[in-house]
């Protein structure tokens, strides 16, 4: 056999192996997370938060792979403004989660609700997005 064509069978069988790859890590379908429970409850007393306090929710969720998302989070009111990013740290398995979120000074008081968006990274290509809500609550001053 000739090194033209051990080259070129080796360059075909790579470039098959390559799209075989980029195919599957595309089309699987991925189980990441299951939320039980949407939206997530505040558990403020009234559902009524003062700016510059703490507000509470609770996330029922499975977690099955260990990957943590970027994670952030939007106070909407017709108005979007968002909070801190943070990293979701949580392990597999399935948990109820309470969360304490501080609400900043500068929020015109008003009707709310969180917004929350968690990206995950599940391969070089891939990037699979969740986005969950609170329910409504109001920011008193």
């Amino acid at each position: 056999m000739k090194p033209i064509h051990i080259i070129s069978f080796l360059t075909l069988f790579t470039a098959w192996c390559s799209i075989l790859l980029l195919g599957f890590w595309e089309l699987y379908p991925y189980k990441i997370v299951d939320f039980k429970k949407s939206p997530y409850p505040i558990l403020n007393a009234n559902k009524t938060v003062k700016a510059g306090d703490i507000l509470v929710y609770t996330v029922d969720a499975c977690k099955y792979l260990d990957i943590n998302p970027d994670l952030k989070k939007f106070m909407v009111d017709g108005v979007i403004y968002e909070l801190s990013d943070s990293v979701g740290a949580v392990e597999k398995g399935c948990r109820v989660t309470k969360i304490d979120v501080w609400i900043p000074h500068s929020i015109p008081p008003g009707n709310y609700r969180m917004e929350f968006v968690a990206r995950y990274q599940v391969n070089p290509i891939r990037v699979i997005q969740y986005i969950n809500y609170s329910e409504p609550f109001t920011v008193t001053k």
